[in-house]
């Protein structure tokens, strides 16, 4: 990347500039819609906001990602040095992807999860934001109607919403309450109380936006009927695009078959080589409830 920085504009060709152009165009707009990836990126420009959520956001969200695209398909990669052609199949992957996410997925109907904005408070505590205070509490802020308008989205139809991440989502949600009413313990927060006392009123009012979050979910928890599956051409995209692999998921799907084949042929032989019977040794399994115990003597022993 410094290399890149040092070079001047006469040094590269157009199709590197062109690159530069559209990456650094799309991914200054990309920040704003996704504000606690730019903050994890070093990126405190929304470090005040919370991740847009409406109509007019995900149809400008979809614009951006076709622009970009046919942008792309007008840059002659084999022009591109080394690292921008790493750079362009990841916007390329990205863009895609999410493009493909919000035309066919809508989270906002069907994953409550990403309503949840605990982690928008807790990483402002883990990462260097220059005024702390006023970040905190422009996302406090935006709690109550931010959570408002999650109710809304996710009673529109909760069929669609798999029951597993409703579980996920309450988890984290009660989680969130707790995490709320010890914020005041964090020296940064507590720095942050006493500058500006309005700040603890809108901890407990972003307190009780997660309470009321909790109980909407348990309502909607009898309702919930939807897959999480995101179907094999997405996942194919996922395989590809996200990680890059050359494989599609017939492929990964007989390997993984293949191997638990071969795990299984091989766990079959040392049983019978150990002339111990299999129901012996699964009576020596503990159960669900002591799993996580058990593991975490072991670990302490070895």
């Amino acid at each position: 990347m410094t290399t890149r920085l040092l070079m001047s504009t006469n040094d590269l060709n157009g199709s590197q500039q062109a690159f530069d152009r559209i990456e650094h165009s799309y991914l200054t707009t990309w920040c704003r819609f996704h504000p606690e990836s730019a903050l994890e990126a070093g990126i405190e420009d929304y470090a005040g906001k919370l991740k847009p959520y409406d109509d007019e956001t995900i149809g400008i969200q979809i614009v951006l990602n076709e622009k970009c695209l046919a942008a792309l398909d007008e840059i002659d990669f084999n022009a591109l040095d080394g690292e921008r052609q790493i750079h362009y199949k990841i916007l390329h992957g990205r863009a895609e992807l999410e493009h493909h996410t919000l035309m066919e997925h809508d989270w906002r109907h069907r994953d409550p999860t990403q309503f949840l904005p605990i982690n928008a408070l807790h990483q402002l505590t883990i990462r260097p934001v220059n005024n702390f205070s006023q970040a905190l509490m422009d996302r406090l802020t935006a709690i109550p109607n931010f959570i408002r308008d999650a109710k809304n989205y996710l009673a529109t139809a909760p069929a669609v919403i798999p029951k597993v991440w409703l579980d996920m989502a309450l988890s984290e949600a009660e989680a969130g309450i707790n995490y709320c009413h010890h914020m005041h313990q964090h020296p940064l927060v507590n720095k942050a109380l006493n500058e500006n006392d309005q700040i603890e009123q809108s901890i407990a009012d972003a307190t009780k936006s997660l309470e009321s979050f909790v109980q909407s979910l348990k309502r909607l928890k009898p309702k919930c009927e939807g897959d999480f599956a995101c179907g094999r051409e997405h996942f194919d995209r996922l395989l590809q695009q996200q990680h890059f692999l050359p494989i599609n998921s017939h492929t990964l799907y007989d390997f993984g078959q293949r191997l638990f084949d071969q795990t299984k042929q091989l766990l079959d032989a040392e049983v019978a080589e150990s002339g111990l019977d299999l129901s012996k040794i699964q009576q020596q399994h503990p159960d669900s409830e002591q799993l996580l115990t058990t593991y975490q003597q072991e670990m302490h022993a070895a």
